[in-house]
């Protein structure tokens, strides 16, 4: 279950509430990692998609014919100016933009505060991070900043990141399991594109995906090796034992619930796959036609069925040494 960094969980009710709004699971759990609130994360509309507009990209042109380019008409849009305004007022220099930082940052941190946050060994620019996320601005410059250590530890207790196992099925019976706390589509396409460090799995033959989420990552891992145990799976041989569970260990299994998954990226990653490959065999059909037509051409040397002069000009001609 996600959580913020105040500790608020995003209950699967607030999750159904963010879909009702138009933003993704995904969405959500980004918006968490930068930051935002729990109940921010789900209600906060989407940013509006100017490009495609033509009005949008009438003012586009005319910014740029004022010096003012599109990265810079289009960062005064997400900011709230109006079309008009962010294509006409002038950039500001760099002097000015400084100046105007300066005193925007000043106004926001006051001296004492900055003074504190000094005195406890905290630089301004995490200072002014955690102002801007929410934090009270006396505890922004009286806590501590994390180690390296206790910031990868606490990477590794959220509970917004996905710990999920996967099945892989064939026609003829399991092929592979699988772990990943990254998203699941992104685990399963560098499978099917023989990515390194995945296992190649065919996908013109998987028939079945099936995934479950796990309360942790000790759960996740145990759970694997359960699995692949209790199963035996085609594919998974290193965790693999020749003899079977005991009867207290293989009850554990059947605890999990496994949801198929489904996606139109699969018939997307067969179109790619399938152009891949017919692109792979086209130049493996065409390296042996250059093979043999080299053969040929050194056994006309040597026959003296054509001359040196006649043989160098193919070599020439040809990308057989280059």
């Amino acid at each position: 279950m996600a959580r913020d960094v105040w500790g608020d969980y995003v209950t699967p009710d607030m999750f159904e509430e963010a879909e009702r709004n138009g933003i993704c699971k995904s969405t959500v759990k980004s918006r968490i990692g930068n930051g935002l609130k729990a109940r921010e994360a789900v209600s906060r509309p989407l940013q509006h998609k100017y490009k495609k507009d033509a009005q949008y990209q009438q003012y586009k042109r005319q910014a740029l014919e004022g010096g003012i380019s599109a990265s810079a008409f289009y960062q005064r849009i997400k900011r709230g100016w109006d079309l008009d305004a962010a294509a006409n007022t002038p950039l500001l220099d760099a002097r000015e933009s400084t100046k105007r930082g300066r005193e925007a940052r000043s106004l926001l941190i006051p001296k004492n505060i900055s003074s504190l946050a000094m005195e406890n060994g905290i630089c301004r620019s995490t200072l002014y991070y955690r102002i801007i996320k929410g934090m009270d601005k006396t505890k922004a410059a009286t806590m501590s900043p994390m180690t390296t250590q206790e910031r990868s530890r606490r990477w590794f207790a959220q509970d917004w990141r996905d710990d999920t196992l996967y099945k892989t099925h064939y026609a003829h019976g399991l092929a592979y399991i699988g772990r990943t706390n990254q998203k699941l589509s992104s685990r399963l396409r560098g499978h099917f594109f023989k990515k390194r460090m995945h296992r190649e799995i065919d996908i013109d033959a998987v028939t079945l995906i099936e995934y479950a989420e796990l309360p942790s990552v000790a759960d996740m891992y145990c759970y694997e090796i359960l699995l692949i145990n209790a199963l035996k799976p085609m594919y998974n041989h290193s965790d693999r034992a020749r003899d079977e569970l005991s009867n207290e260990l293989a009850t554990l299994c059947s605890r999990l619930e496994f949801r198929p998954w489904e996606s139109p990226l699969m018939e997307k990653w067969k179109t790619q796959i399938a152009e891949r490959d017919r692109a792979a065999e086209a130049e493996r059909k065409a390296e042996i036609a250059r093979e043999i037509e080299q053969r040929e051409m050194r056994r006309k040397r040597r026959a003296s069925e054509i001359t040196e002069d006649e043989y160098y000009d193919w070599v020439e001609s040809t990308e057989v040494y280059k």
